[in-house]
């Protein structure tokens, strides 16, 4: 197996075969150098891509246990373990910055180059270049570090040495979720985003591992407006941190963020008006289904259930069953029924349910609108709006008739006696 990039990263990394075994090392300034079987580099695509965090996560857990001299190897058995591994709290970030400029330059105190900050980012265990530099710039503060204007060399001062886990960075206290208000907003499953909710109760969970912090709420939730019922849960943890900007200081300040799930799930793709026009119950449970697959998040189950709408559309068209795709979508063609651009479109539809089907290939939210709105476009065409404009038509006024003056009559003289 032959790869000219990092199969982790995607950095230009330095690769060949290990030996006879089938597997190959790889050299990447980023991840580090290590070795990696075939079946775990088979493995990986599904696990890293589209998946920002799992790289990061990837990146430094090979980091920090891989060297020139100890090459980490990796197995099928370890591809979900590294993937998965959570990432350093923002303390323990800052301890590993400090270490590795300890031992890049020890006693002499002297600035190192970090312009390559997508290496340092998996060393010091940040999840991307963005919040190293927040790190930084917060140590810098704190009087830990000098960094130039250019942010492109970093120097560790004698205060930094004694970097150990600093209270300042006991991140997770008093997260944006702590509040004693009796109300807060929230997606009401009715009323839509942002509407003020009674909290009818709260519950809270905490995790702390020493390295790892989280917090998890649970909020049962009134609607101020249609007094709808919900649930909300907000998870924050140390993995994952965003820096505000505090208005008293004007300075960047590190803090969770917080991923927010709720139920019944928040809708984020209505039925379309002309929902209850379409005359067929077997499409409309399919297509229930995939509404309800959307609004979940089930990326991968909605992109196949558009294939299956699809399918069944065609069966309502009268297309013989037993024929291949690509077949039905001709025979379309030949009846008149769609044009050659339709059958373009239609065929990206069904590939892209045939990716989630096979490759569990998960399309991005807007991907996914994009998907739905295409099917929607085509069964609006083909089972409602010749239904639509029929109705129409009898509440047109007919044209009324008028005299028509005949070229050939002639017209009295009003002057005659």
């Amino acid at each position: 197996m032959n790869y000219s990039t990092c199969p982790i990263c995607g950095r230009n990394a330095d690769t060949g075969p290990e030996g006879t075994r089938d597997a190959f090392y790889v050299r990447c300034s980023r991840c580090g150098p290590f070795i990696l079987s075939g079946t775990a580099a088979a493995m990986l695509p599904s696990r890293l891509q589209n998946n920002p965090l799992a790289i990061a996560r990837a990146s430094h857990a090979i980091r920090g246990q891989t060297s020139e001299n100890n090459r980490l190897e990796i197995y099928s058995t370890h591809v979900d373990e590294i993937c998965t591994k959570a990432l350093p709290s923002p303390k323990i970030q800052l301890i590993n910055l400090r270490n590795y400029l300890i031992a890049d330059r020890g006693a002499t105190l002297k600035s190192i180059d970090i312009r390559d900050k997508d290496a340092l980012v998996a060393v010091v265990g940040a999840t991307d270049e963005s919040s190293l530099i927040h790190l930084i710039e917060w140590a810098s503060r704190q009087g830990l570090v000098t960094l130039s204007p250019d942010r492109n060399t970093i120097k560790l001062i004698p205060r930094g040495w004694k970097i150990e886990t600093p209270a300042s960075l006991s991140l997770m206290q008093g997260t944006s979720s702590d509040s004693t208000t009796n109300t807060r907003k929230g997606h009401c499953p009715k009323c839509g985003p942002d509407r003020y909710a009674d909290i009818v109760s709260k519950h809270k969970e905490q995790y702390d591992s020493g390295d790892i912090f989280a917090i998890e709420y649970y909020y049962i939730l009134r609607c101020c407006g249609c007094k709808a019922i919900y649930v909300l849960n907000v998870y924050e943890s140390s993995e994952d941190i965003i820096y505000e900007d505090n208005p008293e200081t004007g300075q960047a300040e590190p803090k969770p963020k917080a991923h927010m799930t709720y139920w019944p799930s928040s809708t984020k793709h209505s039925k379309p008006k002309w929902w209850d026009k379409l005359f067929d119950l077997t499409l409309r449970e399919i297509l229930n289904e995939v509404y309800g697959a959307l609004n979940a998040d089930h990326h991968i189950l909605a992109s196949i259930g558009i294939r299956t709408a699809l399918d069944r559309t065609f069966v309502l068209l009268e297309i013989e069953e037993s024929l291949k795709f690509f077949e039905k979508l001709n025979e379309l063609v030949n009846k008149n029924i769609i044009s050659d651009n339709e059958k373009s479109l239609l065929e990206i539809l069904t590939d892209a349910g045939s990716a989630s089907a096979h490759r569990g290939w998960k399309p991005e939210s807007e991907q996914l609108t994009t998907l739905i709105d295409a099917m929607e476009t085509f069964l609006y065409r083909v089972f409602v709006i010749e239904i639509e404009v029929n109705a129409i038509k009898e509440h047109i006024p007919q044209r009324r008739n008028t005299f028509k003056r005949n070229s050939n009559h002639e017209l009295p003289d009003l002057y005659e006696k």
